[in-house]
């Protein structure tokens, strides 16, 4: 292998790692705002979980893309 496909693999490999723990701390996010949620029945509560939701889905699909795009 080349220095620069190295390097680039290197990059790729800290832009997935680093979506990773997004999607961790997203996740446990989801799972506290769900719990809250289910406590206080708030209106504001739900739009918190909503956005978690939503959230998650991004970074799954962002991770989908540079895992289907990424490596070749």
């Amino acid at each position: 292998m080349r220095p620069k496909e190295s390097e680039e693999g290197t990059r790729w490999g800290q832009v997935m790692s680093e979506l990773e723990r997004a999607l961790t701390e997203a996740c446990e996010q989801l799972r506290l705002a769900q719990e809250e949620e289910e406590r206080t029945e708030e209106a504001m509560d739900s739009m918190e979980r909503r956005y978690w939701e939503g959230y998650v889905e991004a970074l799954g699909f962002v991770i989908a893309s540079q895992i289907q795009g990424g490596k070749k």
